[in-house]
């Protein structure tokens, strides 16, 4: 399926607060199989918002650098985040196997919040 990063992006906080519910072992191996191909994808925004700040962050002291202070985005914030959100709309080819709706609801309860961002990884019934 095709998704944008965004999305991947947006879910997960979603997706790890699910993997900490206990439920049945076929809903628990759907919702780790997710995370799985979702943290790849993460790990790839990830590695170009630290290119972005490396381009975009203020110029450190000495001093900063010598204590290790992160580098920080202020003066370019705007930049920054017109590059970051280019990269959060390029769309991504992932193979999921999308959540039976049946399996949620016998097995756990959720948040209309949490359907809202999950939407993309539920099948619904034919029926």
């Amino acid at each position: 399926m095709k998704l944008k990063k965004e999305q991947l992006w947006n879910s997960f906080p979603v997706l790890d607060k699910w993997r900490k519910i206990e439920t049945s072992f076929k809903l628990a191996y759907r919702i780790q199989r997710i995370i799985a191909k979702v943290e790849n994808v993460l790990k790839e925004i990830e590695t170009e918002r630290v290119r972005l700040v490396n381009i975009y962050a203020d110029e450190q002291t000495a001093d900063e650098i010598k204590t290790g202070k992160q580098k920080q985005v202020v003066s370019k914030i705007k930049f920054f985040l017109d590059c970051f959100n280019v990269v959060l709309q390029e769309e991504v080819e992932i193979d999921i196997s999308k959540i039976p709706v049946d399996l949620l609801e016998n097995n756990m309860k959720v948040s209309a919040s949490d359907i809202n961002v999950m939407e993309c990884f539920i099948e619904e019934n034919d029926g």
